[in-house]
């Protein structure tokens, strides 16, 4: 069964993809930490930490803590607008 989602649905999602990924970029550069660090801390190729930062490539719950924990913040900072 596939789900369809409307156009106003899918720029909502994107947005909050985009919100994300500027708030990982965010915590990422005020702990001076580099992609490169982040990869290397996380596991997560670089090109993969670049997509998720420009909201362009969704990530798992899991991933997400991850990020969080690594960056020293409440996960509910990573998912502000």
């Amino acid at each position: 069964m596939t789900m369809q989602i409307t156009r106003e649905e899918a720029i909502s999602l994107n947005n909050f993809h985009k919100n994300i990924g500027a708030n990982i970029h965010k915590f990422r550069i005020k702990h001076k930490i580099t992609i490169e660090k982040l990869s290397k801390i996380s596991g997560l190729k670089t090109k993969t930490i670049e997509k998720y930062e420009m909201g362009t490539q969704n990530m798992s719950f899991t991933v997400l803590l991850k990020l969080a924990n690594i960056l020293k913040v409440n996960i509910t900072e990573l998912l502000k607008s």
